[in-house]
């Protein structure tokens, strides 16, 4: 059995998956419980304030964390060549079920070998 400690280094892969869309792989280093919480908080308090300049910062910060946690994937835009990783290619994912599909992943909402962790449209 795995040890729930993520050590220096460490790094899980996953499938994404999205009904219509090629599926593809990625390997990334999980949050830390800490990055976690300070992104919800941080974004819920954007809300909360109804600062609409503060909002986007926070979800600015969002894309380039999944970007800095992404080590690989597999993705190809539509002339077949490797998607680069950074914070705009991340947020450029659709549909949105697809980012949400990576972050749940990178945030440990989803085990790499949970099923429900792959992104389905309807």
């Amino acid at each position: 059995m795995p040890s729930p400690f993520i050590p220096d280094g460490y790094t899980r892969e996953a499938t994404i998956a999205t009904e219509g869309f090629d599926s593809f792989q990625i390997v990334y280093r999980p949050m830390l419980r800490a990055e976690v919480d300070r992104l919800l908080f941080g974004v819920m308090h954007a809300q909360q304030t109804g600062d609409d300049g503060l909002l986007q910062q926070w979800y600015r910060l969002q894309l380039a964390s999944v970007a800095q946690h992404l080590v690989s994937w597999t993705l190809l835009n539509g002339d077949g060549n490797p998607v680069k990783i950074n914070a705009d290619t991340v947020g450029r994912l659709d549909p949105p079920e697809v980012f949400e599909s990576v972050y749940n992943y990178i945030r440990g909402f989803v085990k790499p070998d949970e099923k429900t962790g792959t992104a389905e449209t309807e």
